[in-house]
C-alpha cells in the first residue's frame, strides 16, 4: 500500500488549480458554527486548541525565514506589557522584520514586554495597525533612525551602487528630501495611537550628504519640534543636523525636548552649544575633536543639572597656550555643582579641578588620555581637598617616562593626604612586560592611598606571572585593600592563593 495522501477537498483531481486555504478565511461566521455544532464539547475544546497551535506552527513557519529588509527605514521600539511575541531574540528584545509578524503577539510565547520592528515614513498609519493586535496601547519607548551608512560620498554611493563621480546634483536633491521626510516623521508622534513612554529615547545614526553649497530646499516647514517627552538623544556620525536645511530644526527640538541624556559621536556640534539650553539635562556624552574646549566648557558651565560627564577626543591645545588659558577661563565659578561623575582628559580634567567653587559634588572621576607625570600629581593634589572623591581611575601609562614608575618620586614635591578614596582603576600600556621596578612603582603609587579598599588593573597582561607578589605587595602596604582585580576577575585579598571569584562590584569600566 502506498503513503496515505490527503484528498483534494471540493475539488476534482483534474482541477488546474489548487484549492487555497485562504477561502476558509472568506467564510461568514454562520457557516463556521455550522461546522463547529457537528463536534462534540470536548472535540469543540480540542479543535480550538488545534487551530491555535496550527497558527504557531504556521506563522512562525512563515516569519522565522530571512526576509529582506526595506533600504535604511526607521526603526521604532514599542513595549506592550500584555501581549506575547514572537521573532529573533537579541539583546532582550524581539526583533519583527514585517509589521504582519507582530500578529504572532496574541499567539505564542514566551510572554516578553518589548518589540522592535521596522516601519517607513507613514509612520503614524503603520504604527496603528500594531496598535490594532494589542489589547492597550502599546508604549512607544525608542527610535533608530538608520541614514545610510557611512558620512559623505562613501556612504551614498554604497547605498545607491554608484560611484562617487556618478552623484548627481538631482541625487543629492533627492537624498536630502528623502531625509526630511524621515526627520518630519518623528514629530507626527503626538502620542496616538500610542502611549508615549516617560524615557522616549531617539538615536540618529550616520550621515547624510550634502552638497557644497547647500541652499534651504523648497521643503514644506516641519510639523513642528521633536515631541517634548523625549528624554534621550543620541547623534552619531550625524553633523549634517547641524547644517542647512535642517540645523534650525535640531536646536528647535533639542532645546524643546526634556532632555536628560544626550550623545554626540563625531558630530560637528561645536559652533552651535552655545545656541542650546537644556534645563533637565543629567548627562552629557561628547566623542567628537570638532568641539573646542571653550565652546564646551561654556555649554558645562550653562548646565547646572549635570550628574554624570563623559568626554572623549576634545579638541586638544597646549597646555601652556593661550588657547587653555582662554579654555580655563570659560569656567564659571561654582560650575557643574551636582556632578557626580566625571571622564575627562587629564589636561582638560585639571582645569576644572583647580577651578574654585567647581565640581562641589564629585564623587567618581576618570583621567582619560596620557597626561604628563606633573599634570597627574596636580589632578592628586586637587583630589586631596575634595573629600567627596571615592573612586579614581588613573592612566599609569603616563609613568613610562619616570624612572621609577611611581606617581611621585622621591625628587619631586611632597606627597597629597589621599584619604577618602577608596577605589582605584589603573589603566596601563598596551603590549609591554611588568618589570621588578614598574611594579614596585605602581605599588608605591596605590601606597599613596591608604583607604583603599579596591584596586582594578587594566589591562593586565600576562598577571598570571606577577598578579600573586602584586597582591601580596599591595596587601602589606594597603592594610584596609579587600579586592584586587585583573581585567575581569577579582581576588578576595584576605585568600591571595585562592582562585578567582565573580565581582559583583567595583568592576573597571
Amino acid at each position: 500500500m502506498g503513503p496515505f495522501k490527503l484528498p483534494k477537498l471540493g475539488h476534482d483531481k483534474s482541477d488546474e488549480h489548487e484549492p487555497s486555504p485562504s477561502i476558509l478565511l472568506n467564510l461568514p461566521n454562520e457557516i463556521l458554527d455550522l461546522i463547529v455544532a457537528e463536534f462534540d464539547e470536548p472535540d469543540i475544546i480540542s479543535v480550538g486548541r488545534l487551530c491555535r497551535r496550527l497558527n504557531q506552527v504556521a506563522f512562525g513557519h512563515h516569519f522565522f525565514k530571512p526576509r529582506p529588509r526595506p533600504p535604511n527605514p526607521p526603526e521604532y521600539f514599542l513595549y506592550d506589557p500584555t501581549a506575547f511575541y514572537i521573532g529573533a531574540y537579541r539583546h532582550t528584545q524581539w526583533t519583527f522584520d514585517t509589521l504582519d509578524a507582530v500578529r504572532m503577539a496574541l499567539f505564542t510565547k514566551p510572554k516578553m514586554h518589548c518589540i522592535n520592528t521596522r516601519f517607513s515614513q507613514a509612520f503614524p498609519g503603520e504604527v496603528q495597525k500594531v496598535a490594532n493586535f494589542f489589547d492597550t496601547k502599546p508604549v512607544l519607548h525608542s527610535v533608530f533612525l538608520e541614514l545610510p551608512y557611512g558620512p559623505g560620498p562613501a556612504g551614498l554611493t554604497r547605498n545607491w551602487k554608484k560611484k562617487r563621480d556618478e552623484v548627481l546634483p538631482e541625487d543629492l536633491v533627492k537624498h536630502r528630501k528623502s531625509t526630511y521626510r524621515l526627520l518630519n516623521s518623528l514629530t507626527q508622534i503626538r502620542g496616538d495611537p500610542v502611549h508615549l513612554g516617560n524615557e522616549l529615547m531617539i538615536d540618529i545614526n550616520q550621515g547624510v550628504l550634502l552638497d557644497d553649497e547647500a541652499t534651504e530646499p523648497d521643503f514644506p516647514p516641519y510639523d513642528g519640534p521633536l515631541l517634548t517627552t523625549v528624554t534621550m538623544i543620541t547623534f552619531t556620525y550625524s553633523s549634517f543636523l547641524f547644517q542647512t536645511p535642517f540645523r534650525q530644526w535640531t536646536l528647535d527640538s533639542l532645546n524643546a525636548c526634556r532632555l536628560r541624556r544626550l550623545v554626540l559621536e563625531d558630530v560637528d556640534i561645536g559652533p552651535h552649544l552655545e545656541r542650546l539650553s537644556l534645563i533637565h539635562l543629567e548627562e552629557v556624552i561628547l566623542r567628537s575633536r570638532s568641539v573646542t574646549q571653550v565652546q564646551f566648557n561654556r555649554f558645562l558651565s550653562r548646565h547646572p543639572t549635570l550628574l554624570d560627564v563623559i568626554i572623549f577626543r576634545i579638541a586638544s591645545v597646549d597646555p601652556h597656550s593661550a588657547a587653555a588659558r582662554e579654555a580655563k577661563a570659560a569656567i564659571e565659578y561654582g560650575a557643574l555643582p551636582k556632578t557626580r561623575e566625571l571622564t575627562m582628559h587629564g589636561d582638560y580634567l585639571n582645569h576644572w579641578l583647580n577651578t574654585p567653587g567647581t565640581l562641589a559634588a564629585l564623587v567618581s572621576c576618570r583621567v582619560e588620555g596620557s597626561p604628563a607625570p606633573t599634570t597627574l600629581q596636580d589632578i592628586l593634589h586637587s583630589f586631596s581637598g575634595r573629600n567627596t572623591i571615592h573612586s579614581v581611575h588613573l592612566p599609569l601609562c603616563a609613568m613610562s617616562n619616570t624612572q621609577d614608575w611611581s606617581l611621585f618620586p622621591k625628587s619631586t614635591r611632597a606627597e597629597p593626604k589621599l584619604k577618602s578614596i577608596t577605589r582605584i582603576d589603573i589603566g596601563l600600556p598596551m603590549g609591554w612586560t611588568m618589570t621588578p621596578d614598574r611594579l614596585d612603582g605602581i605599588v608605591a603609587s596605590v601606597a599613596l592611598f591608604p583607604e583603599v579598599k579596591s584596586v582594578s588593573v587594566w589591562p593586565a597582561t600576562k598577571h598570571q606571572e606577577w598578579g600573586e607578589r602584586f597582591r601580596t605587595m599591595l596587601k602589606a602596604n594597603c592594610p584596609k585593600l579587600l579586592w584586587t582585580i585583573f581585567d575581569f576577575e577579582q581576588y578576595a585579598c584576605d585568600a591571595l592563593s585562592g582562585l578567582a571569584e565573580d565581582h559583583s562590584e567595583g568592576v573597571l569600566v
